[in-house]
């Protein structure tokens, strides 16, 4: 008998291994903007949200993604977020989070995320990653932070998960909650999957970014880094 996904509520759940990446694709071509996050609780990394029981299991998931900590610190190598109040876009299952904690000895976070499973794993994030201060499920184009708040801000394969529209209200406010010289660092995912449905370029990415406000300050492979 399979584990019921006690988030989205739409009875038995199945593995993203027996479910088609046809049906994927067309379940998420169908699905408005504003369900967006019943389409993650769905399909999404469901199994680990649902077997996640402690910071041990996350510590031992980490350990096993060498080649995104690679990503991550040839990034972050000369980058220095250090007494900076950070806000990290989409934690999901906290590996960035649990990155940036390591490698900033000085660092406070707050990150937030769309997918309602991740409730699930929130308090083994924090417990295991002391400089996290704040994790809340929300609306990435409806964000609720007070104007010129952080310091810095990362979105780190978190675009392609949302429509063009919602990446352009996001950008907007993250503009309007970062303090005067503050920065962005930004990702945007190139592999084609069904949930990557925001494919855009780093040309574009910077052409928007631009248009609203920012300053391309670095580019490192692929890493677009913005200061307002």
């Amino acid at each position: 008998m399979k584990n019921q996904n006690k988030y989205y509520g739409k009875g038995v759940y199945t593995q993203n291994s027996e479910i088609s990446e046809k049906t994927k694709k067309e379940s998420i071509n169908l699905t408005k903007d504003e369900h967006l996050n019943d389409w993650y609780a769905t399909y999404y990394d469901g199994q680990f949200f649902i077997d996640c029981d402690s910071e041990d299991y996350l510590t031992n998931f980490y350990s096993k993604r060498s080649k995104y900590k690679q990503r991550f610190d040839k990034w972050f190598k000369g980058l220095n977020l250090d007494g900076n109040l950070h806000l990290d876009y989409g934690f999901s299952t906290g590996k960035t989070l649990y990155w940036l904690s390591n490698r900033f000895t000085n660092i406070t976070i707050d990150s937030f995320d769309f997918n309602q499973n991740c409730n699930n794993i929130i308090k083994y994030i924090k417990n295991l990653n002391p400089k996290v201060r704040d994790l809340t499920i929300q609306d990435s184009s409806k964000l609720k932070y007070p104007k010129e708040t952080y310091d810095s801000i990362t979105a780190i394969d978190f675009y392609e998960h949302t429509p063009y529209k919602i990446m352009v209200e996001s950008l907007k406010i993250s503009y309007k909650i970062l303090k005067n010289g503050g920065t962005i660092h930004i990702y945007v995912g190139k592999t084609v999957n069904p949930e990557h449905i925001n494919l855009i370029s780093d040309v574009k990415t910077i052409e928007l970014c631009e248009s609203l406000g920012f300053k391309l300050n670095r580019e490192h492979d692929e890493l677009l880094t913005f200061i307002k």
